[in-house]
């Protein structure tokens, strides 16, 4: 857009300046602009030299880049008017200008000497005419969106003039030295056919354009795809969120529970971990308004891993307990294989997630560990230790040990009985009212204390000790407490 101020300074000055025999030509202004079928005076001043100026001449350079002498080329013909330079105004005037006189044109100065003197830049004119460009967002106009017309392609340099819109053949607006117009959040009852002209050039209007303005709308089904469909730790994730908005969503975020993890439409995770299982959504948002999508659920899964080995027993195994061993992991989907193995062992001991001994031995002491596999790998145990307690040993030895003193205290005392009672046998012998026959035994120790002692011995033969009284029938009990 053209400064008014600068456009009011629209003369375009072409100075030769001496130094010495020296000339130096200068533009002021580079551009000016025109509007077609309108007249143009391109100003031109200069000072006479040292020596005398034989000719002064404007060249012409259009799009096809030839130079050509303005005042000789056809084109130009009965449409330009060049002021002598003997004095000293060099200004040329153009008039109905045409599109085809868009370029540049160039003063020269010669001289009697035959120097030529130039300017290589120039004077770059452009001709605009009353077309309408009508500039917005996007090509679907909607309720909202921003809209700018542009009418012409320059802004006249020698005037200012007032451009003047209509909508539907009706006055619009006027903005004086301004060839924009701005709508910016245009409205449904902003569409209609637009067209422009320029004052003092209203035969020049522009062609209508079209305005149709679609209501706009916030997003409505909004929804996230996953790619793939099965994800597996270390994938990479591609989350996409898909909206229907008037105008497009351009907005979006994206929320693992409540927490914001990222934004745009797409949102990509390049090595996913479990960490990352969770409930997704986006948020799509447009001028209108913003929408969330429903939960979608990311569900990484992984191979086995935490592998621990649990004893499910007592604190204390002795022989003949029951012994549970029980294998648990961490992994997605759960482990359903499981294999149970004791060291120093090459095949597996049991299967299942428990492993049951129902009558421990000494034979099933070791160490045992599990290995958990599902469909994305394996993972073994620790080893743990399973033995039968030594304090159980300990008691067992006592048990034996007390069964042995027991048995010795219980033969210690049979003997004594045994002694005792032969030491009665002379002096119920003596007892004449007493009658072997009719006599009543009252316990079996008395029917063996009524046998002679060599026909009893035979009886007890398991007792060193009785052994040797059969031996010695006079004084039994000295032999038997001289083996104790």
């Amino acid at each position: 857009m053209v400064c008014p101020a600068i456009l009011l300074q629209s003369f375009i000055w072409i100075s030769l300046m001496a130094k010495g025999v020296q000339y130096d030509v200068t533009h002021i202004i580079s551009k000016m602009c025109v509007v077609r079928q309108s007249m143009v005076l391109i100003p031109c001043k200069h000072t006479s030299p040292n020596e005398q100026v034989s000719s002064a001449e404007w060249l012409f350079e259009g799009s096809s880049g030839q130079r050509v002498r303005v005042s000789q080329d056809p084109a130009f013909v009965g449409r330009v008017e060049f002021v002598q330079p003997a004095a000293g105004n060099c200004s040329l005037l153009l008039r109905n200008a045409r599109e085809s006189d868009a370029g540049i044109f160039r003063f020269v100065l010669n001289t009697t000497s035959g120097q030529t003197w130039t300017n290589n830049q120039g004077i770059q004119l452009e001709v605009t005419d009353a077309n309408l460009e009508v500039k917005t967002e996007s090509d679907a106009v909607m309720e909202g969106d921003l809209i700018m017309f542009v009418c012409g392609s320059c802004i006249p340099s020698m005037t200012v003039p007032t451009y003047i819109w209509r909508k539907d053949g009706q006055l619009h607006s006027q903005h004086h030295g301004e060839n924009i117009l701005v709508l910016e959040s245009v409205e449904l009852k902003d569409g209609g056919r637009y067209s422009c002209t320029i004052s003092g050039h209203e035969g020049l209007n522009s062609a209508s354009h079209e305005i149709t303005v679609r209501p706009g709308y916030p997003p409505k089904s909004v929804s996230v795809s996953i790619s793939p469909s099965e994800i597996v730790e270390g994938d990479s994730v591609t989350l996409i969120c898909s909206s229907d908005s008037n105008p497009p969503a351009l907005n979006f975020s994206w929320f693992k529970g409540e927490v914001i993890v990222g934004s745009g439409r797409i949102y990509n995770i390049s090595k996913i971990s479990s960490d990352h299982s969770g409930e997704y959504k986006c948020r799509s948002r447009n001028k209108y308004g913003e929408t969330d999508s429903d939960n979608v659920m990311m569900n990484v899964k992984y191979a086995p891993r935490d592998v621990v080995v649990t004893l499910n027993s007592s604190a204390e195994i002795v022989e003949g307990d029951s012994v549970t061993l029980i294998c648990s992991s961490d992994s997605n989907p759960p482990a359903l294989n499981f294999s149970w193995f004791k060291e120093n062992q090459s095949s597996a001991v049991g299967s299942g997630q428990s492993f049951i001994i129902s009558s421990f031995n000494s034979s099933h002491s070791g160490r045992y560990y599990c290995e958990t596999q599902n469909q994305h790998g394996s993972q073994r145990s620790a080893s743990v230790s399973v033995k039968e307690s030594s304090s159980s040993l300990i008691m067992f030895t006592m048990g034996i040990s007390a069964a042995v003193v027991l048995t010795s205290a219980i033969l210690m005392v049979f003997i004594r009985d045994l002694i005792r009672r032969k030491r009665a046998t002379p002096s119920e012998e003596e007892n004449p009212g007493g009658s072997g026959h009719n006599k009543t035994l009252e316990s079996p120790e008395d029917t063996y204390m009524s046998l002679e002692p060599k026909s009893r011995c035979s009886e007890y033969d398991t007792l060193d000790n009785m052994k040797r009284s059969c031996e010695n029938t006079d004084h039994p009990e000295d032999s038997i407490y001289d083996n104790f």
